[in-house]
């Protein structure tokens, strides 16, 4: 994830935008959403989630945001290297620039992976951005 694929529509071509910060491992099946800056001179894209590949199958339980136009990661939570609770397959909503909504996913380590781990609140999860 240190090589960002940018495709730009009105030149139609795809270019690589190299990414600095603390980058986060390579990933799938992870959520994301968006927020601009209140003039539009700037965006964060935030990941959460994922699930891993070699040595780490079971995935992660971390938040990182790129930063544009700087390409810069950010590493959000946890603050040390922790296990955590993996969670992939999932789906992530922005709400109000502020907050970030997780829904669904499976979570590999836990002994009925099919089971939900909130069920007073149906699997819903609820992040602060700010």
């Amino acid at each position: 994830m240190s090589q960002i694929e940018l495709y730009d529509i009105q030149a139609e071509f795809w270019y690589t935008q190299n990414a600095t910060g603390e980058i986060p491992e390579m990933r799938s099946k992870f959520c994301a959403g968006a927020v601009a800056a209140p003039d539009s001179s700037s965006y964060n894209i935030y990941i959460y989630g994922g699930k891993g590949f070699g040595e780490n199958l079971t995935g992660f339980d971390d938040v990182y945001v790129l930063s544009i136009p700087s390409f810069k990661w950010i590493k959000l939570y946890p603050p040390l290297n922790t296990v955590g609770r993996p969670h992939y397959d999932l789906t992530c909503s922005i709400v109000r620039n502020g907050q970030i909504i997780v829904i669904g996913g499976i979570f590999p380590l836990e002994s009925d992976a099919g089971s939900c781990d909130a069920p007073e609140i149906a699997g819903v999860h609820n992040g602060n951005l700010g």
